[in-house]
């Protein structure tokens, strides 16, 4: 279904005269020398691009082709740097940041982005509680814009993790007047940003296409005039779609996929950084699981150095912690499980239990071999207890109802960080009604109050600590059983460079292109 939003960059691109005028000129040689439409594979489709109530990387990631902030996550993903905002001043006692804008800037329908559109795109994250991402401006007081060169945020309290939280796509600045127009149901279909590209096509369930902002503020970007999105969910298709030449790069690989294709000399295949967590995560509501010797037993069955091995390819880091093992705050005294089956199988004598008597479905996703692969290895070492799986397949849309409703014993769960600092997926672990304790439905005691310490803790040591100490809690409870840190997986064909994924996730699009014979 074609949306609305396409008229309006439609309208745009022929106010300057054609998509490759103005900063998307090029001469006649280069034009040549380029393609004008790179077609990318992803394994899903997005469903919501609202940036306040969407959730899940596969909006995420296209909302930032769109979207801007007022600064932006670094590439290697370690750093935070302008973007919107040329500067900033910080007040004496950290809780006023006065931010000077960058001058002309302009929406992808040529219209100026004004003080009042920055006040409108924060004040509205800020009003909505029930969105996902309110715990990234709960710090929020209050925003004003004196004037549409300077925008100013006042914080409730000083906090590390101010600039991080601002770099998130829930505080990236949209037009006012377009939210007006169609309310929060149009939203979830598009927005006016001031990104790179602009969604004009959505067939869903099936494509999206970008066409190259013809307003964009930095000049000669983005190099191709036109992205498709094309879903492709089955791992495999994705893979010969590429070495066939039917696209022209694939996200969401499989490890074995990458393993496959790094000997293929017509492809690029790339295993980056990534701070992909993976995790068995325990409904304890569960008659057995809600037993502490039992999940203990579980854990000390399980061996994530092994499964590591063989699901990831080598690719993955085996994890001592539910935090990536790229974070800098994993805790130092933290290790990787080794398992010890005669103890496992001590703690459920223990708990009352003899060979047989537990059985647990194991939540996965269908038709991706990485899950498939450790909800295997995990069936055969936890038969060793005597603990029967039955492993749940199911396609995305059924596992994520599953998952949302709490229909499973345990899951294959994960998270990817979309910040710079460990306080987003903190809050999710730590304070229990955003996430029903990120899918276990039990709350470790005392955890929420040191987190509040940590969103505020200005000294960085200090701030390592608190969350030592908030991981060692969450470890003595066995709720998650950590398996591994997964890289991000994508390829392209040879002739496309400037592909940039970063070890955030974030796709940097704007300088890749095709070259063509």
């Amino acid at each position: 279904m074609k949306k609305r939003i396409l008229a309006l960059v439609t309208a745009a691109a022929l106010a300057v005269g054609t998509l490759s005028t103005g900063a998307l000129a090029v001469s006649a040689d280069e034009a040549a020398a380029t393609a004008d439409t790179i077609v990318i594979g992803r394994a899903y489709d997005s469903d919501n691009l609202d940036p306040v109530q969407m959730t899940g990387n596969y909006n995420i990631w296209i909302i930032n082709l769109m979207l801007e902030g007022l600064v932006q996550t670094s590439d290697d993903g370690k750093t935070i740097e302008p973007l919107l905002a040329t500067d900033w001043e910080i007040s004496e006692d950290e809780k006023t940041y006065t931010f000077n804008l960058k001058p002309d800037v302009k929406f992808s329908d040529g219209t100026p982005v004004t003080g009042e559109d920055w006040v409108f795109s924060f004040e509205r994250a800020i009003s909505l509680p029930d969105s996902y991402w309110g715990f990234v401006v709960e710090n929020v007081e209050s925003v004003e814009a004196p004037d549409d060169s300077t925008f100013i945020v006042h914080l409730k309290e000083a906090s590390p993790a101010t600039l991080a939280n601002l770099a998130m796509f829930t505080c990236g600045v949209q037009k006012k007047a377009y939210y007006d127009e169609v309310g929060d149901e149009g939203y979830m279909d598009g927005f006016i940003g001031t990104g790179p590209y602009v969604l004009t096509e959505w067939n869903k369930g099936e494509s999206m296409l970008f066409t190259a902002n013809p307003y964009y503020h930095i000049e000669g970007k983005p190099a191709t005039p036109t992205l498709e999105m094309r879903v492709i969910a089955d791992d495999e298709s994705r893979v010969m779609q590429l070495q066939s030449g039917d696209i022209d790069a694939a996200i969401n690989l499989s490890m074995d996929s990458v393993y496959q294709l790094e000997s293929d000399d017509r492809v690029v295949a790339m295993a980056s950084e990534g701070c992909e967590t993976r995790f068995v995560a325990i409904n304890t509501t569960n008659e057995y699981l809600s037993n502490p010797k039992v999940r203990e037993a579980l854990y000390m069955a399980t061996d994530p150095m092994t499964i590591t091995a063989v699901a990831t390819y080598g690719y993955g880091i085996p994890s001592s912690t539910f935090l990536p093992m790229t974070s800098a705050y994993v805790d130092p005294e933290a290790v990787v499980n080794t398992a010890d089956i005669e103890a496992a199988k001590a703690l459920l004598e223990e708990a009352g239990y003899s060979e047989g008597d537990i059985s647990l479905r194991l939540l996965i996703t269908s038709g991706k071999s990485f899950e498939e692969s450790v909800a295997t290895l995990l069936k055969e070492q936890w038969a060793q207890i005597g603990v029967e799986v039955e492993i749940d397949a199911n396609e995305r849309t059924t596992y994520t109802d599953k998952l949302y409703g709490m229909d499973f014993d345990c899951v294959v769960d994960y998270w990817t960080d979309d910040t710079t600092d460990p306080y987003e997926f903190m809050n999710y672990i730590c304070i229990f009604d955003l996430c029903s304790g990120f899918d276990t439905l039990y709350v470790v005691p005392g955890i929420e109050d040191l987190n509040a310490q940590a969103n505020i803790e200005m000294d960085d040591e200090k701030r390592h600590e608190i969350y030592n100490e908030i991981q060692r809690k969450v470890a003595a409870e066995h709720i998650y059983i950590p398996i591994c840190t997964l890289p991000y997986t994508y390829a392209t064909g040879t002739s496309v460079t400037g592909f940039v994924q970063t070890p955030l996730g974030n796709l940097r699009l704007a300088d890749m292109v095709k070259t063509v014979e």
